[in-house]
């Protein structure tokens, strides 16, 4: 019996487990969803059938942790990406940000220390090694009901472990990078 699955099928597989398994580990974590003005927080365009969560908070050492979930129609990957900020004035809430726009974060010269999981983490492994060997977040392909039931089993329990051990995550960016430094409205500061 071969795999009959549909791309909106394979969308609305990947929503499910970042809505029942991502977002409800990443809140145990400590994570709450961005306050920015200009934050997504589900569908950002109907006509892509794309998904964007973004959550942050601030962690130990007083930086914003921001993290974003995005999912769009016609590929299989859940894109989980993590930066960090030292903000400039420092704060101990996020709900200080709720005024502030969040775009900044995301764009150049931010955007260049922005990983994405299981894809940018990793560090002194040639590229070829992680791509074949590595798991990823992502539903591979399949040729059978019963295959693409297993896939998509295999990246339910790969996002469950990631995001339940996100500060593992956090460790490794920490070791490839240095927070920028940045005002509320993440524009670089010197």
């Amino acid at each position: 019996m071969l795999n009959n699955l549909t791309e909106k099928e394979i969308l609305k597989e990947r929503k499910k487990i970042i809505d029942e398994i991502a977002i409800p580990n990443l809140l145990k974590n400590g994570f709450e969803k961005a306050p920015f003005s200009t934050s997504w927080f589900g569908e950002y365009d109907r006509n892509i059938a794309g998904y964007s969560y973004e959550l942050g908070k601030i962690n130990d050492k007083s930086h914003l942790v921001l993290i974003y979930l995005v999912i769009v129609k016609g590929d299989r990957w859940i894109k989980v990406k993590l930066s960090i900020y030292n903000l400039i004035p420092s704060i101990n809430s996020i709900e200080n940000l709720k005024t502030y726009e969040g775009i900044n974060f995301e764009m150049p010269p931010n955007d260049e220390k922005i990983i994405q999981l299981r894809l940018d983490d990793y560090i002194n492994i040639p590229p070829f090694i992680y791509l074949f060997f590595f798991p990823k977040h992502k539903i591979g392909t399949a040729f059978t009901k019963f295959g693409i039931k297993y896939k998509i089993n295999k990246l339910k329990n790969l996002i469950d472990k990631d995001t339940n051990n996100i500060d593992k995550f956090i460790e490794r960016w920490y070791k490839k990078f240095t927070p920028n430094n940045v005002d509320w409205n993440g524009n670089i500061i010197n």
